[in-house]
């Protein structure tokens, strides 16, 4: 059973072992199942790998630098909502502020396009969160932006 199936784990033999009508314990099943051999190795976690850290560095010049910011409140009846930030960080000006219940990648994006047909494309844009930055860097590669993570 365990040759045919090699990625069966104890579980799944135990399983399927019940399945087939044999009434044995579960602690008698896993002390032959170790005297065996059969265990398979634990999986190990898939690492992200991480994203190399840029120094902050003042912009001079305007719309050479964005911040986005995502932030997360709640209503005074208890419903959540989500707020997206875009800030030019020369300046401090506020470009963009995105608020609902949700804010789906779909909907960054459409904003950060709505911003490139009005102000352009930055150099860089600073995220605070790696998987942000992963996402926003995988879906606009066409363009010379740089995701910055601070």
């Amino acid at each position: 059973m365990v040759a045919k199936n090699g990625r069966w784990g104890f579980r799944l033999c135990f399983d399927w072992m019940r399945n087939q009508g044999y009434e044995w314990n579960h602690k008698r099943v896993w002390r032959i199942y170790k005297e065996m051999g059969l265990n398979l190795p634990r999986r190990t976690k898939k690492r992200i790998p991480k994203m190399p850290r840029v120094p902050l560095v003042a912009p001079t010049e305007a719309n050479s630098m964005w911040a986005l910011d995502f932030m997360y409140d709640t209503l005074h009846y208890g419903r959540p909502f989500r707020t997206l930030n875009v800030i030019d960080e020369s300046n401090r000006e506020i470009l963009a502020i995105e608020i609902d219940i949700s804010l789906p990648a779909a909907r960054v994006v459409r904003t950060l396009e709505q911003l490139e047909d009005i102000h352009g494309l930055p150099q860089a844009i600073r995220l605070d969160n790696v998987l942000n930055a992963r996402t926003f860097s995988s879906d606009r590669q066409s363009h010379t932006v740089t995701a910055i993570c601070s």
